[in-house]
């Protein structure tokens, strides 16, 4: 007795298994039942400062000197010293627990002062005007010029 061949159907890819065959109908989907609860959205903190306290890189002094000498345009040994001098009269003022008022800086105002065996700590409080109040209020000689 001779076996006769098998004959299977062609292998279908996933592809073709997912698009379905034009001729055959498509089924309905079958119905689901689902439990809805309702959840509470808390929205997420918002924080002004982008970056955690420990990915803050710190303004040295050094920096605030290759500052000034770029935007001013003066030599680094002429601007060394006038940087140096003002920062001891703010640090001065401060210690004194002076309000210093430099705009475009802003007002810093000493809110705590302790005084250490090492060091005193001060608790200091920075107001800044917005750059559209700084552009408003920048230089007034301007509208008199025209």
């Amino acid at each position: 007795m001779a076996k006769s061949p098998v004959v299977r159907a062609p292998k279908t890819t996933s592809a073709k298994r997912r698009a379905g065959n034009a001729a055959t109908p498509s089924r309905p989907p079958k119905s689901v039942t689902a439990v809805v609860t309702p959840v509470k959205v808390v929205p997420a903190p918002v924080t002004e400062d982008p970056a955690p306290e420990t990915e803050r890189e710190a303004l040295r002094k050094k920096e605030i000197l290759d500052q000034v000498v770029l935007r001013s345009g003066v030599k680094r040994r002429e601007a060394k010293p006038v940087v140096e001098a003002m920062l001891a009269i703010f640090g001065e003022a401060l210690s004194d627990n002076r309000d210093i008022v430099a705009p475009p800086f802003g007002k810093m105002k000493v809110t705590r002062s302790k005084d250490l065996p090492a060091a005193q700590v001060l608790t200091c409080r920075v107001r800044r005007a917005t750059t559209a109040a700084q552009t408003a209020t920048k230089n007034p000689d301007d509208d008199a010029a025209i």
